[in-house]
């Protein structure tokens, strides 16, 4: 699970100096996602939000 992924990158997100609100927001906001990665099915399965409250998609590679 990852959370407010998006402040531990390298280089600041241009898309702060746009929006007043945008930086704080990304600071306060907690942002929620999952994956499980099935290498022996070649599956992929990802939530999109708190994962122990919304469903997980299953995705496939062939």
């Amino acid at each position: 699970m990852k959370t407010n992924h998006f402040l531990k990158l390298p280089n600041r997100n241009l898309d702060f100096d746009t929006s007043s609100t945008f930086e704080q927001w990304s600071k306060t906001h907690q942002t929620h996602s999952a994956f499980i990665f099935d290498t022996k099915n070649v599956k992929v399965y990802y939530a999109q939000g708190n994962p122990t409250k919304v469903p997980f998609k299953e995705f496939g590679f062939t």
